[in-house]
């Protein structure tokens, strides 16, 4: 069983925050040192993972795209504007995922197959999105958290990777990881998450998921590996909590991708297909 590690990939600071830099060089500097950091943890590692990216982050570092591309990684869609599925209708959304894989396609030269709702935002509400995603060609989802949170998730998801079908056709959501104690889901795969949780907590949690036979499904993002203080300039508790056990990522991602076998989440959609497991 082959798991996934993904990359939301987005400028967190242009493109998250929303800042207007009073120096633009200082933002792509720092956006710069992230995509260094992961690139080389995924280069010693010898592992390929997916970068869901952000349409408008790929028009500002097309060169960047290229690069991870070239480098065996796949590249495949977050939407273009960052925006939540449920600020969206049918039609918003088909001109925002279109605009994302047309950007990303002139780059790269091929069009992506998979897809991300930002802030995993595809809730109990959004399910007419997945017969967009099927017109836009889509082969998979990773947009939903097997998780009642407070602004996202759908509490009683499947925990594993499921074809959804629509008159359009199927395509495969692949959720984020959980894993169940003492009848509760308790979220493991990345971001937040990550941050807060000790390393052997990560690791028992990961374990549990591969002795379950199911894919490790994680997602992280190039703000969190940043080896200089975050500013997120939204108040007090927002710039503590961007920040809390961030310095702790890098080494807790190259663990992993120690421990357990991974590869890009098209491959792994394909391998689950061909085993008939969705």
């Amino acid at each position: 069983m082959k798991h996934c590690a993904s990359i939301d990939l987005e400028d967190w600071y242009s493109d998250v925050e929303h800042v207007t830099p009073a120096d633009p060089a200082a933002f792509a500097s720092a956006f710069n040192r992230q995509l260094e950091c992961i690139e080389s943890i995924f280069d010693k590692a010898n592992v390929r993972c997916t970068f869901f990216t952000l349409g408008r982050t790929a028009e500002r570092y097309p060169e960047w795209i290229k690069r991870l591309h070239a480098a065996g990684h796949e590249i495949a869609s977050h939407g273009y504007g960052h925006d939540l599925l449920s600020d969206l209708n049918p039609s918003s959304f088909r001109d925002d995922i279109r605009r994302s894989l047309d950007v990303i396609s002139a780059i790269i030269g091929v069009r992506p197959k998979g897809y991300r709702a930002p802030y995993f935002s595809l809730g109990q509400g959004q399910s007419w999105a997945y017969e967009v995603m099927l017109e836009e060609g889509m082969l998979y989802s990773s947009s939903v958290f097997p998780f009642p949170g407070r602004h996202y998730g759908i509490g009683d998801h499947s925990i594993v990777p499921v074809t959804v079908a629509r008159p359009g056709g199927t395509l495969v959501e692949m959720p984020l990881s959980v894993v169940k104690l003492a009848g509760r889901r308790l979220p493991v795969a990345g971001g937040g998450f990550w941050r807060a949780m000790p390393r052997a907590s990560i690791a028992i949690a990961a374990g549990m998921i591969a002795r379950e036979n199911r894919p490790l499904v994680l997602y992280l993002h190039p703000h969190e590996f940043d080896p200089q203080p975050l500013h997120s300039h939204k108040g007090l508790a927002r710039n503590v909590y961007v920040n809390l056990g961030r310095q702790s990522i890098a080494s807790k991602l190259s663990d992993m991708l120690k421990r357990f076998p991974f590869a890009p989440m098209c491959a792994v959609v394909d391998e689950l297909s061909q085993r008939g497991s969705i």
